[in-house]
């Protein structure tokens, strides 16, 4: 009877140990179950008579994912020593082999009235396997270990350590142990599988925890939790704010001498201020909290949601004497070249770089901003039903753009980007109206107008209801550019910067192969769409400019504040539209080509004659884009009124717009020395 007793009570001994894998001390504190215990976490559970397996259920807290698990024991009695026993056992993961834990386990002293014994845990491995559950990736030993009164009616089973799949976020999950025999089949009570569930509450603490975590996304690069540098916890602040992690918080491991829990708070700041676009963010509600080297970047306050709609309606509800001030200037377009978009004869589908096999990262999107950023880096958008709703009709509208206006797969990258450059310049209305408001209300703050659908690309590809034309200002204008580019396969970056003395802007930069067709060399180049629609004040209309399409930055007007890289900061190639495009004249001579850069008096004669003639031609409105050489225009400063006499009489006029403000009601076209001549 003392041996049967004797038996029973080693079985109990066993299960209070399967699974341990400990590092450290033990420390058995379990108001709700969880266990801490050195590196690991566990949770306990009542042992089950005759039990040799457990089978457990973990799932996660919506219960949309579950992993399963088995745990068998092995117990052999060591030769010669009563209380010494050895243990090997197999955990499997959705029946797979994923550890091996062995340990030898020696009784010291037991107690049977309180049923509490004191034990030594020595020789502790255990040994991680691969998917094919023979080759040993890792294998753990760890110091011997004490526990005193241990409760025998416990065991303990290793949680975090083994659902990989599940344990990548902190949170609540369930976990759910039925008491299986030595088969693994399921035992009961009267036919009642003997089940346990508990409430699980997992935190990850050390580094092993973050490691194996999702990586993040962010600029082009997946970055793991680990933190190993100020550069890696800006990337990780600037992803959060894009993603609004920081409403639930997220959690990350520090691995760097530099970064301590005294100056996080100091560094998330820093990191905001560095991107120009976040800089609106209210400090009093955005921190992050770091105990040990753990932090958590918590309460994002930021006007980023899933959808960016507010348009002029909500600009009314404001305060509608300035809105009905700003809605007087509310600019028209002139479209003076009917865009003519550079085609060729190739009729094939179109395809577009970023559907091909070159594209490797796929990642998800739930707005505009998202999806803006994740295709500026090089990967393809992936969007979620429900919740990327929106961004998935402008993704699909940028798509249709492209097909109106690239219709050849065969067209040069500079031919696409001129093309894309051109639909935004003469397509899109700088909204001046959002603008006007905000500058008569003196508040241009990002915290207040910063959601309005102008500063996104929904101002350019989303149809809101009441509006007959799209709307957008810089940011969004650069946004667009970018994504329509980099869909192509052009290299293609967003700038925020800002003009000196005139506030913050926002243009792009790009790279361009060789094209010997358009003298073009290979480099990076700027471009500005926003300054490329000209404003006439007056009349509140705009005009398509290519001077601003690969231009030369003058580093003393414009100041780059993001990104901070040499490269993007000073592209190394300018480029001169005018000397490049040319029209075609008939002489006595036979038919000759002239090019928009304007040199002399028979240059600039013969392109005022093909415009005049296209006039008369179409009978109606007609303007033509030029640009004069600097010498030239020195000396016949007044030769606008000079051609004016000759191709002018009381029946027709024409008009000349330039940056120099002469011509009649007109006052300037961005760009040194261009010039609109207007046929009216």
């Amino acid at each position: 009877m003392k041996k049967r007793a004797k038996l029973c009570l080693y079985i109990f001994l066993v299960l209070s140990f399967i699974a341990l894998g400990i590092l450290g001390y033990f420390v058995f504190n379990n108001p709700n179950q969880n266990v801490m215990v050195g590196s690991r976490k566990f949770v306990t559970f009542n042992s089950v008579k005759n039990a040799t397996c457990y089978s457990v259920e973990v799932s996660n807290e919506d219960k949309t994912e579950t992993e399963n698990a088995l745990y068998t024991v092995d117990k052999q009695q060591i030769d010669g020593q009563d209380n010494a026993f050895k243990y090997n056992v197999n955990v499997e993961v959705n029946n797979k082999k994923v550890a091996e834990e062995s340990y030898e386990q020696e009784i010291l002293n037991q107690n049977n009235l309180t049923n509490k014994i004191d034990c030594t845990i020595k020789n502790y491995k255990v040994k991680f396997f691969d998917e094919d559950g023979e080759t040993i990736t890792k294998t753990l030993i760890y110091e011997n270990q004490t526990l005193k009164d241990f409760d025998t009616n416990k065991f303990c089973l290793v949680v975090s350590d083994y659902f990989d799949d599940l344990f990548k976020q902190d949170g609540t999950f369930y976990v759910k142990c039925t008491a299986c025999n030595d088969e693994g089949e399921i035992i009961g009570d009267n036919g009642e599988p003997i089940s346990q569930l508990i409430t699980y509450d997992y935190k990850a603490y050390y580094k092993d925890d973050f490691l194996r975590r999702d990586k993040f996304y962010y600029n082009g690069v997946w970055y793991d939790y680990v933190i190993e540098s100020k550069e890696e916890l800006n990337n990780l602040v600037w992803r959060t704010i894009l993603y609004r992690g920081g409403k639930e918080g997220e959690t990350f491991y520090v691995d760097c001498p530099d970064i301590n829990s005294g100056n996080i708070n100091t560094l998330v700041f820093n990191a905001i201020d560095l991107y120009p676009e976040y800089n609106g963010l209210n400090y009093n509600k955005t921190f992050a909290t770091m105990t040990g080297n753990v932090g958590t970047l918590v309460n994002f306050d930021y006007f980023l949601d899933e959808n960016f709609t507010k348009t002029y309606q909500d600009l009314s509800n404001l305060n509608s004497g300035i809105y009905q001030q700003a809605l007087k200037s509310k600019n028209t377009k002139f479209n003076q070249f009917a865009v003519e978009y550079i085609n060729n004869s190739d009729t094939s589908k179109r395809e577009f770089y970023i559907n091909s096999d070159n594209i490797q990262d796929e990642v998800v999107v739930y707005n505009t901003e998202q999806l803006f950023m994740v295709v500026q880096s090089g990967a393809r958008p992936k969007f979620v039903d429900g919740k990327s709703d929106i961004a998935k009709i402008v993704y699909e509208n940028a798509f249709i753009v492209l097909e109106q206006i690239n219709t050849s797969n065969t067209l040069t990258d500079y031919e696409k980007a001129l093309n894309i450059y051109r639909y935004l310049t003469s397509e899109i209305m700088y909204d001046w109206v959002t603008y006007d408001y905000m500058a008569l209300t003196n508040d241009f703050s990002i915290k207040n107008f910063g959601n309005y659908s102008c500063f996104y690309l929904e101002g350019v590809f989303y149809n809101f209801d009441g509006l007959d034309c799209h709307y957008a200002v810089c940011d969004g204008l650069s946004k667009a550019f970018s994504l329509m580019c980099n869909i192509e396969g052009i290299n293609c970056f967003k700038i925020n910067g800002e003009i000196i003395n005139q506030g913050n802007h926002a243009w792009n930069k790009l790279y361009l192969s060789a094209e010997e067709e358009y003298n073009l060399e290979d480099g990076w180049y700027y471009v500005d769409v926003t300054w490329g629609e000209g404003r006439i004040s007056m009349e509140y209309k705009q005009y398509l400019t290519h001077s601003y399409f690969l231009f030369q930055q003058d580093e003393n007007e414009r100041l780059i504040e993001y990104p901070k890289n040499t490269e993007q900061e000073n592209p190394s190639k300018t480029y001169d539209y005018y000397k490049n495009v040319y029209y075609t004249i008939t002489t006595l001579q036979g038919e000759e080509q002239v090019d928009c850069y304007i040199e002399n008096d028979d240059n600039f004669d013969k392109i005022l004659k093909i415009a005049y003639e296209e006039y008369l031609a179409t009978n109606s409105s007609y303007a033509i884009e030029v640009k004069l050489d600097s010498e030239y225009l020195d000396i016949k400063n007044n030769l606008y009124y000079e051609f004016l006499m000759t191709y002018n009489d009381d029946s027709k006029k024409i008009l000349f717009a330039s940056q120099h403000g002469i011509g009649s009601n007109w006052n300037w076209i961005r760009g040194d020395n261009i010039l609109i001549i207007y046929f009216r």
